[in-house]
């Protein structure tokens, strides 16, 4: 806002001459708003210090403003639009205000659509009031503001819940939610599962019309894991616990209790199916045609109550055992799901000391404390166990008449979240448990073992502050992409235990991190693995003592491993030490494949002789090469060189280039990647390399083939974190000698 279009503010004025006192010399300007009482203001303030702590950009910005009206007054999103330059998704009811939506926001998508909480609601009546930010569905609400609600005529609009919205538009959360639908903002959010969590919520309680509005909005919101930030004499303002850290500092809603599914909620099998348990107990146990004897008794059994041994007392009868066969039988069952116990880290954060953990389920309540114990959860937490408790509706209804306020969690659509729905629970859908795009392509190229421990360091690994866009990329893309690759250095190195590996400051950190990790479940020796103090600098223009350096720790023979790139700057090295490619062969995971680039370094370098390094995808068949350069930032200063001193070397370090914003997001990305790498302890070194060997091609082509689905993901991380990153490029290039 230019200067002198800046407004001074009036309150000050016309109290400092009211109390007799001079204003001071500088003046004293309102803010730009666009909000009825300054909620965009709050939410710009909130939004700033939750995009520094992670390092976004605030032109990264996301909003879903939902009874969007007039596309500027009013408006909870047009601040972000108009300066910040974010982007979102506007919806309005009324047919006549949608060409002035388009034209003042052609930034954002404009939806004409009614939300609702229905899901079967297809098309609403919109009472449109002359005053049109008063226009509703619902027509008492209209009606209680008088004679300021003169109907002008109604339409038929159709409708869309705000789940729907939100899967179909939006690829992680977005960071604001503003809802003004006037009357029915509280069902709307009752009925939502927010399995994309907005950061925060603005909503409208129409305290004039709803009794204890307050109460109501606070309930359904806290049992969503949401608590309100700020309110004003029309909204109220929620935030999201996890996003803003204030999980642990709130209490729960009153009343409300946290109730939980079991399996593919709070823990998972290793096998994804049960199926998968059937399969293992045959194969242990040599009984042929026990899978599908075992499928066959439980369909049998399933319309009434049942438990595991009455499953088991008919796959007895199928497969003619006698009573010790089958009780052994059955206990191998139990062993097996047992073995399988993989802990969702992420929900069973959520449990609290009077939880109630709620499960349709064959399996005995003894059992079923075991798996729950294996995943760490306390003994003490209430289980109701029943066949089909929670689908049919019993469990819930038995709850409610005890007066029993639950919000629920589980993976079932009907059994967890319309059944409880219905019988006015609060409930929320996940799905984490489902193997990602990823691990489907995985399992469909034949690679299972390299799927499922991806998918168990996945569930593993709680997220901490990691930001949406950030997890999907590294669990998803970068960390599969370093696990493929550090497989692939596994079999192609290790027969040689002498070889030595070293990888790459910095970007190779973590690569060597994954290495070291299956290195240590797979029997025998392997290629021993060394962090290299190097840069493109340091290799360029180290002296003679960085020289020496090298040459001490490629010995013999090595492997010098890097993320990315062309390789031009570590043959540069190679020449100017005076070694053999057989001295020192280059790898790395993804070559940069520009052949102008690779020309003008030759020339920038001296290089006589190319020779590209050996890699497993190129930047034009996986990503931008920058982008796993972001994904794999690590919180180090760049290497210029080394001191050698008593007993070995330290490296000289270039002081770190990250903004403070940034460097958050750094050491989160940082947390993450370790605390997920360390769940490949539990993995079959073994039988995973010997999956790689047989099918590592198909590994690499999967991979290839999902990156493209995570582009948007990509796009905001790049957004936020790119400029600083090609700046930082352009300097260092500078000092190369390249302009």
């Amino acid at each position: 806002m230019k200067e002198d279009s800046k407004i001074e503010n009036p309150w000050i004025a016309a109290e400092c001459v009211r109390l007799g006192l001079a204003p001071n010399r500088l003046k004293t300007f309102l803010q730009e708003q666009y909000g009825q009482l300054g909620e965009d203001l709050i939410v710009e303030g909130l939004l700033k210090a939750a995009f520094a702590t992670r390092g976004l950009a605030l032109s990264a910005v996301r909003y879903l403003e939902v009874g969007a009206n007039h596309p500027v007054q009013t408006s909870n999103s047009y601040l972000l639009a108009r300066k910040w330059g974010g982007s979102g998704v506007l919806v309005e009811a009324n047919p006549a205000l949608i060409d002035d939506l388009q034209r003042a926001r052609p930034q954002d998508k404009v939806l004409h659509r009614a939300v609702v909480p229905d899901p079967g609601l297809t098309q609403v009546t919109l009472n449109v009031a002359q005053n049109t930010e008063l226009s509703s569905v619902d027509l008492g609400h209209l009606r209680s503001f008088g004679q300021l609600a003169a109907v002008d005529t109604t339409v038929n609009v159709a409708a869309i819940t705000l789940d729907r919205i939100l899967a179909e538009h939006f690829d992680s959360a977005p960071h604001l939610l503003s809802i003004d639908i006037e009357g029915i903002d509280l069902a709307v959010l009752a009925a939502c599962a927010f399995e994309r969590r907005p950061w925060l919520v603005i909503t409208e309680p129409s305290r004039h019309y709803h009794h204890d509005a307050e109460t109501g909005f606070l309930q359904v919101m806290q049992s969503k894991r949401y608590v309100e930030v700020a309110r004003t004499d029309y909204n109220l303002i929620f935030a999201d616990r996890g996003v803003f850290d204030l999980l642990q500092t709130q209490a729960a809603a009153p009343g409300v209790r946290r109730s939980f599914d079991i399996f593919d909620t709070l823990i998972a099998r290793r096998c994804i199916r049960p199926e998968g348990v059937f399969a293992e107990v045959e194969r242990r146990s040599g009984h042929a045609g026990f899978t599908a004897a075992r499928l066959w008794a439980e369909r049998t059994v399933a319309e009434q109550e049942y438990q595991l041994a009455d499953i088991h007392a008919l796959v007895a009868q199928a497969l003619r055992l006698d009573a010790a066969q089958a009780q052994a039988l059955m206990q191998l069952e139990v062993d097996v799901e047992l073995a399988n116990v993989v802990p969702v880290a992420d929900a069973i954060a959520q449990v609290q000391d009077d939880s109630l953990l709620i499960t349709d389920m064959y399996l005995p309540e003894p059992v079923i404390r075991q798996l729950l114990g294996r995943a760490g959860l306390p003994g003490h937490l209430t289980l109701l166990r029943s066949a089909a408790g929670k689908r049919s509706g019993k469990v819930w209804a038995a709850l409610k008449s005890g007066g029993e306020a639950l919000s629920h969690l589980g993976d079932n659509p009907t059994a967890d979240v319309q059944q409880p729905q219905a019988h006015g629970m609060q409930a929320r859908l996940t799905t984490q448990a489902l193997p990602t795009p990823t691990e489907a392509a995985l399992l469909a190229a034949g690679l299972p073992r390299l799927a499922e421990t991806l998918r168990v360091a996945r569930l593993g690994t709680a997220r901490g502050a990691l930001p949406d866009d950030l997890v999907r990329l590294q669990s998803e893309l970068n960390l599969p992409v370093l696990m493929v690759s550090a497989l692939h250095l596994l079999a192609t190195a290790g027969e040689l235990p002498q070889l030595r590996l070293l990888f790459s400051a910095r970007d190779a950190r973590y690569l060597q991190t994954v290495y070291d990790a299956l290195a240590a479940v797979l029997p025998g020796r392997h290629p021993s693995s060394h962090y290299w103090y190097s840069s493109r600098l340091a290799r360029t223009s180290g002296d003679a003592g960085y020289h020496a350096y090298c040459k001490e720790l490629i010995g013999p023979a090595a492997w010098l491993v890097d993320l990315c790139g062309t390789g031009a700057s570590v043959l540069a090295l190679r020449e100017r030490l005076g070694l053999s490619p057989e001295q020192a062969q280059l790898f790395v995971c993804e070559f940069i494949d520009s052949p102008e680039q690779i020309q003008s370094l030759m020339q920038r370098y001296g290089l006589r002789d190319w020779q590209p390094p050996a890699a497993l995808w190129t930047d034009k068949i996986l990503v931008p090469n920058e982008v796993l350069e972001l994904l794999n930032y690590v919180p180090e200063g760049m290497v210029s060189g080394v001191r050698a001193v008593p007993g070995g070397v330290v490296p000289v370090r270039e002081p770190m280039a990250y903004a403070p914003a940034t460097l958050v997001g750094v050491q989160a990305q940082r947390d993450y990647i370790h605390a997920f790498v360390q769940h490949f302890a539990r993995a079959d070194g073994a039988a995973l390399l010997e999956e790689f060997q047989r099918a590592g091609p198909q590994a690499c082509a999967s991979l290839s083939g999902v990156a493209a689905a995570l582009m948007p993901q990509m796009s905001r991380v790049m957004a936020a974190w790119l400029p600083d990153h090609r700046r930082a490029e352009q300097a260092l290039m500078a000092r190369l000698g390249g302009g």
